[in-house]
């Protein structure tokens, strides 16, 4: 429910789609996720708070200079004691964002919004929306066509309709089609979960003798953007939804990216598995194929993957390592970090999650971030979860990029449970 509501809100509450008509008024902070996008003052777009400093919107809501964004309001013109205000100090419209197609932006706030009754996040769901599925949208829009603007928030319930009775009825009215992505939740997730899980928190530098095994996975700008680690002279494991960043090489044999020599940097070939659709559906994981066999050296080694029988241990004590930030929304360093962490009951953690509206897929193991102050955040994602001097997981993805812990447990992509298929790739050496 809460994904559609943002996207109808996206839909039919920016610039273009400014009309709340036949609705009523919300109940006071009954959607504490709206934000209001104004200019000197008078509002402009709507949006909804996927994040304590991102807001969601229409990408044709986009200006040339800065919008205030307004969170916790109920009335745009009372002095309400629960609105926060910011400015949008960044816009990032959908890359292939043309006037009738992926019409979705984020919006980066001034600072971190502090969560409160009358300002909360809305979480994000992956798959598609059911057709005749009852949906809500809101907004502060006109309530007709004379211009009226509302005293408060308004919302108006909806119905889903079918791909192509809405595409009919839009060449009925207007000689066009309807944007192909207008009712699906999906496409939101390139933009949103970009390499979400990768700082490394807590931790410490890496010793110069561990970890010979770790890949700085980087785009065509020779720019770190992801983690893995090698298993075998012709590939490397990352995460799938490290796919989004584009990568085009790896760099192995340097903990220190600065020092980083081409001969090490090999193009790669992606082979994300067969079942990966989106990171919140799980099997995220990745082969990146080299373009030549690795040489083994002091510097570059293999690491082991474990056999199929290996078990973890609640609580047991593994590693985690790589080139994200050391905060939440640091940049990437030039050093590689390290931390342990504790493995997480995966029981407990789907509770974890669950209590945050989040359903976790199959297939993954749950580590640091829950309990403790370590674990990962942004720009390190498919990195390795290392227990007994073994790959077990991938790193995949924490709660929204909050990387303050202790939060809900980080997860991590159970590599066991795909052997068969890494295995299967290795030795056609082809994907």
């Amino acid at each position: 429910m809460a994904t559609i509501v943002m996207l109808l809100l996206l839909v039919l509450g920016g610039a273009d789609g400014s009309h709340i008509v036949g609705g009523r008024d919300a109940a006071p902070q009954s959607r504490p996720y709206m934000a209001s996008l104004q200019i000197r003052g008078q509002h402009n777009c709507g949006g909804a708070l996927v994040r304590e400093d991102f807001v969601l919107t229409a990408a044709h809501c986009q200006i040339r200079g800065q919008y205030t964004v307004v969170l916790g309001a109920d009335s745009l013109t009372a002095n309400e004691a629960t609105k926060q205000e910011f400015r949008a100090v960044k816009s990032i419209p959908h890359p292939d964002y043309t006037a009738n197609e992926n019409d979705i932006m984020l919006l980066k706030l001034s600072s971190r919004a502090s969560l409160t009754q009358a300002v909360q996040l809305i979480g994000l769901k992956s798959g598609r929306m059911r057709a005749g599925g009852q949906c809500l949208t809101a907004g502060w829009g006109d309530v007709g066509d004379n211009g009226t603007s509302p005293e408060r928030l308004q919302e108006v319930n909806v119905t889903v309709l079918p791909q192509r009775t809405c595409s009919r009825r839009w060449r009925g009215t207007q000689n066009t089609e309807a944007p192909p992505n207008a009712a699906l939740t999906r496409p939101l997730f390139p933009l949103v979960f970009s390499a979400l899980g990768s700082e490394i928190i807590k931790g410490q530098k890496a010793p110069e003798k561990d970890f010979l095994y770790m890949a700085s996975v980087q785009n065509k700008s020779d720019r770190h953007v992801c983690g893995g680690f090698l298993i075998d002279k012709n590939f490397v494991v990352t995460a799938a939804h490290c796919a989004d960043e584009e990568p085009t090489s790896v760099v192995l044999g340097s903990h220190n990216l600065q020092r980083a020599e081409d001969v090490n940097r090999y193009d790669v070939k992606l082979c994300k598995h067969p079942s990966y659709v989106g990171i919140e559906e799980g099997d995220d994981i990745m082969l990146l194929k080299l373009s030549k066999k690795v040489r083994l050296d002091k510097s570059v080694k293999l690491i082991q993957l474990p056999n199929g029988n290996m078990k973890i241990k609640d609580k047991s004590n593994c590693r985690v390592a790589g080139w994200g930030g050391t905060r939440s929304q640091g940049d990437a360093v030039d050093e590689l970090n390290a931390v342990d962490v504790p493995v997480v009951n995966l029981k407990v953690c789907r509770k974890q999650w669950a209590q945050k509206n989040r359903t976790l897929p199959a297939n993954v193991i749950c580590a640091g971030g829950y309990g403790t102050d370590k674990g990962f955040c942004q720009g390190d994602s498919g990195g390795p979860l290392v227990c007994n001097g073994k790959p077990v997981g991938v790193v995949s993805f924490n709660m929204n990029e909050n990387c303050n812990y202790p939060d809900v447990p980080n997860v991590y992509t159970d590599i066991i449970k795909y052997l068969p298929w890494i295995k299967q790739v290795l030795k056609k050496r082809s994907c």
